[in-house]
């Protein structure tokens, strides 16, 4: 009671003391959440104040980065012209220490990032000290200084000039995830909110909500909603794509540009299967880059719609597989008449649903290709070249043509090495379009059975299971004739021709 009576003879007392209270909450609620908050200046790794020259602190959300720095015997400077070199790169010297010139990350191992240091004699061209985990030096010590520690980091190392993303299926995931248009997690996402992707080096307009730069330099993501741009910008003059750039464009399904795709290096990459898989892209041009190091390329233009796609000769000497590249493309015209594929082994499900006006690959090199499986399965290709296929390692090619709205397939040139395995089950089955099949390279000796020394009729009946009742066959001689009627009662006699 006493306590009542108190606040009512104090009222006023009580009521300054209690939106006191309330306002020392809320400011403990402000700072609190001004430091944990997700502004763009917390997802940096490092960030650079206006004048290009000092560092601010990261918060506590992003990776941390470090340098260098070794304490050197006095004793290697005593009467001696001593260069410091760590791994053959010269330090700088910066306030009476020694620092290495790159950015390291902040958990890399020491002994990983500078295993020798040397004192060495410029004149003489001799290594006078060194020091390693081996041959313990006393006094010599390598350290890494979080680079948050020091005042001006660019009187010790330049500027940096390129960056790396992080992984493909990462970058997809974060584009996705301020797009705001997945699936609770799961595929597919269907991006239909994106029509640009603007790889700049001037800042937008728009809130930068994240960094998706694995290196010391920031690559910002920032979406204009009302644009339906998501620019990625950054200070690199260059973004090297992560090694596992794999699916980084995938599922943008109205993406129609990549703007500043030339500031993007490809050297590092090994896989980017799957990286412009049901896109919409006007026209892309992957001439001229270096994908010397590609080793997976697997459904590259997976559902891709594209006006113009350039190849060039491209050289991909480390590919082996072709599978779904082009699986499910629309296009105009397509050419890989100069495409490396010297040592691609698999094409299965190459063009599968694929629909191309006109498709050149009369001189692709398939010398060492064994697996061509559904490569053509329902694909609509008004106009494409196989005479000249060497197939002389073929060995799997079941519903290679099936569903496929061809007319004409002129296989002349044509081996099938392993037919009597049954692994070239129903290649023409329902092409309803098929009017012409040239397959003159095709002996009866094929089809015999080993053993039997006879026809082996459930690998004839598979080879033209379903074909076009109107088609006309084009065959070697009699034999191969006699052997197809015989065995398919579909095939009307006036239809297999023998070739003159």
């Amino acid at each position: 009671m006493k306590f009542i009576e108190s606040i009512k003879e104090n009222k006023m007392q009580y009521t300054i003391t209690f939106l006191l209270l309330i306002f020392c909450i809320l400011s403990c609620t402000k700072i609190n959440r001004d430091r944990y908050s997700y502004d763009e200046h917390d997802y940096l790794y490092a960030y650079f104040n206006d004048d290009h020259q000092e560092i601010i602190s990261a918060s506590n959300y992003t990776k941390d980065f470090a340098i260098l720095k070794v304490t050197i015997p006095q004793s290697w400077f005593d009467g001696k012209n001593c260069r410091v070199v760590v791994n053959s790169d010269s330090f700088v010297e910066y306030n009476d220490s020694y620092y290495y010139k790159e950015i390291i990350n902040k958990n890399e191992n020491v002994k990983v990032a500078a295993y020798d240091l040397v004192c060495r004699d410029d004149f003489d061209d001799i290594y006078l000290e060194t020091y390693n985990y081996d041959l313990e030096i006393e006094d010599a010590t390598m350290e890494l200084v979080d680079i948050k520690n020091i005042d001006n980091i660019f009187d010790i190392i330049e500027k940096p000039t390129t960056t790396t993303l992080e992984r493909g299926y990462d970058v997809n995931y974060e584009i996705k995830n301020i797009a705001k248009e997945y699936n609770d997690g799961r595929k597919p996402y269907n991006i239909k909110s994106i029509s640009v992707i603007d790889i700049t080096n001037k800042k937008p307009n728009v809130k930068c909500s994240i960094n998706v730069a694995e290196d010391y330099l920031p690559v910002y993501l920032c979406y204009d909603k009302d644009e339906q741009i998501m620019y990625m910008y950054t200070e690199a003059e260059k973004i090297y794509l992560n090694k596992y750039s794999n699916s980084l464009f995938d599922d943008l399904n109205t993406l129609t540009k990549i703007k500043g795709f030339d500031k993007l290096d490809f050297s590092n990459v090994e896989n980017m299967s799957y990286m412009f898989a049901n896109t919409a892209i006007e026209s892309l041009d992957l001439s001229n880059l270096d994908l010397t190091n590609v080793g997976k390329v697997d459904g590259l233009f997976y559902n891709t719609t594209i006006d113009t796609l350039k190849l060039g000769n491209l050289q991909l000497p480390n590919v082996i597989s072709f599978e779904d590249m082009f699986n499910g493309i629309k296009t105009k015209v397509l050419d890989l008449n100069n495409l490396d594929t010297k040592n691609v082994i698999i094409m299965a499900k190459m063009f599968k649903n694929a629909e191309i006006e006109k498709l050149n690959i009369s001189k692709l090199n398939t010398s060492k290709v064994y697996d061509m499986r559904e490569m053509f399965y329902n694909a609509n290709i008004g106009e494409f070249d196989l005479s000249n296929f060497d197939t002389s390692s073929l060995t799997y090619a079941d519903y290679m043509f099936k569903f496929s709205y061809v007319t004409k397939l002129d296989l002349s040139n044509f081996k099938f090495p392993n037919l009597n395995n049954n692994r070239f089950k129903n290649l023409f089955s329902y092409t309803h379009n098929l009017k012409h099949l040239d397959i003159s390279s095709l002996d009866y000796e094929n089809f015999v059975d080993k053993d039997t020394q006879e026809p082996n009729h459930k690998v004839v009946l598979e080879f033209f299971k379903d074909i076009n009742k109107e088609v006309t066959i084009i065959v070697k001689d009699e034999k191969m004739k006699r052997l197809i009627l015989n065995h398919c009662d579909n095939i009307k006699d006036s239809n297999v021709v023998i070739k003159k």
